[in-house]
């Protein structure tokens, strides 16, 4: 249900609760005939309002249902090939699926879904002993923040190695973890980060997002984010307040949202 319809129904409430002090007040130091005409109107007022709402609600119905039909017409193959990794930086892995399911109803080859893992989103005082442990496995895998961030966008932007492949040493290592139908084989060329938090006030997007993002950028992909609306906290104010300049698409799981990905995206007119 839209913010708007929201906003609607607590303006009517607000109205009926002054509507109502005022009665009970003004009932103290006016006659009875005049109290009972005010009352009168206030029920006049009430039926009418009630009246709009019900109108709103079914015009609200109306546009939802129209959106519900529509929108699989206006995405279908906007996207037709084009191989696109999804990677979960947030709270909400419904989102992630919502995101996919988009997605592959515009035609895109998803060809990864990827979850950040525990580690990566520790401190540096503790991510970075935990890197130096898995390069004693694999001297290939980074030191740093910065250079685990630029290992992913390689594998997403390059691939991974067909002989030798670097992903599962990075799942192993509570890096990232990736779904069962994941491949790092083919490059891709667009990567969607699921965000949204949980809390207020979340690290995780400068200790993660943000140099994920400017990695793969680097590398030449296309970036989008996108929240789901069920977010308790709105990570797209934290994004621009740090200056992370990629398109950000809100109630990803809307009609709106779901057009609003595609054509970030890059989704043919």
């Amino acid at each position: 249900m839209g913010t708007g319809f929201k906003y609607h129904v607590v303006t009517i409430s607000a109205i009926f609760f002054a509507l109502t002090i005022g009665l009970v007040v003004g009932s103290l130091f006016v006659s009875p005939r005049l109290a009972n005409q005010q009352e009168r109107a206030i029920e006049r007022l009430r039926r009418t309002l009630n009246q709009d709402n019900l109108t709103v609600r079914a015009r609200l119905k109306q546009w939802e249902d129209y959106g519900a039909r529509a929108t699989p017409m206006i995405l279908k193959q906007r996207l037709a090939g084009v191989p696109v990794a999804l990677i979960q930086t947030g709270d909400y892995p419904d989102a992630l699926a919502s995101a996919r399911d988009t997605l592959q109803l515009a035609g895109a080859h998803v060809t990864c879904a990827l979850t950040i893992g525990r580690v990566w989103n520790r401190p540096d005082d503790l991510l970075v002993p935990a890197l130096i442990d898995l390069r004693t496995r694999d001297p290939r895998l980074p030191a740093d923040r910065a250079g685990l961030a630029d290992t992913v966008a390689q594998l997403l932007a390059h691939g991974d190695s067909g002989a030798l492949p670097l992903a599962p040493t990075l799942d192993s290592g509570n890096l990232i973890h990736a779904d069962s139908v994941s491949t790092f084989q083919q490059p891709v060329r667009s990567v969607v980060i699921v965000a949204g938090s949980r809390i207020e006030g979340a690290t995780r997007i400068s200790l993660v997002d943000q140099q994920l993002i400017e990695a793969l950028r680097t590398h030449g992909l296309t970036v989008v984010m996108a929240e789901p609306e069920e977010a308790v906290s709105s990570d797209i104010e934290a994004y621009h307040r740090l200056g992370i300049d990629v398109p950000t698409v809100a109630a990803l799981e809307g009609d709106i949202g779901r057009c609003n990905l595609v054509l970030a995206l890059g989704g043919k007119q």
